[in-house]
């Protein structure tokens, strides 16, 4: 099934190419094939190494945040090649405490709440067959306690600004305040972005 993934939205937005947008929708060589497409092309050297450095300036930024923060609060899974895996976010929801962090956690965001927040209800492609919405990978999920418990640094600096962490996300895209006695850990989400760096935007 084709699949509509940060990539794809990435790139469409970048080039504004309908054509690139509706290939990126099929990663697979076997559902390009039977609809006529054309295989993706053998990337570049250059590209490889550029991508390479990225995944390495990854690998030492988690290493500096271990450093930092303890091995036994961060959850990253490395690969045997050195890099970063996912991390199925549903498995180590069991584990979680406050001071948590979780590296490129990944979740399904395919789901009914989500396509109705943000007002795409069915996804179709060209052909009318049905698009499923790519899996969310943050780079970082912070786990933080109650809102009750929360640090001084976690409040506005003023009475002006936007108390963000004090308010949840519901299922509908929808945000609220989140209650005094709300006893639920929060997980607060961290998009890393460094255009200067390897693979920057």
């Amino acid at each position: 099934m084709p699949s509509f993934a940060k990539k794809a939205l990435s790139l469409f937005l970048r080039t504004g190419c309908r054509r690139q947008l509706l290939l990126q929708l099929y990663t697979s060589r076997a559902e390009r094939a039977v609809r006529g497409m054309p295989q993706p092309q053998t990337a570049r050297a250059g590209l490889g190494l550029t991508g390479r450095a990225g995944m390495e300036w990854q690998e030492q930024k988690v290493s500096e945040v271990e450093g930092v923060f303890g091995s036994q609060r961060v959850i990253a899974k490395r690969l045997l090649d050195g890099r970063i895996g996912q991390v199925q976010l549903i498995d180590v929801l069991h584990k979680i405490k406050p001071g948590t962090l979780i590296v490129e956690a990944t979740f399904e965001a395919h789901t009914e709440h989500f396509r109705r927040a943000i007002g795409i209800g069915e996804l179709k492609d060209a052909r009318e067959e049905s698009v499923s919405v790519g899996d969310a990978r943050p780079d970082l999920i912070q786990v933080l306690g109650p809102v009750q418990n929360r640090a001084a640094w976690e409040r506005p600096p003023d009475t002006t600004g936007t108390d963000w962490l004090g308010h949840a996300v519901l299922p509908d895209g929808q945000m609220r305040r989140i209650e005094a006695h709300d006893e639920r850990m929060r997980l607060r989400v961290i998009d890393v972005r460094r255009g200067a760096g390897p693979g920057g935007d």
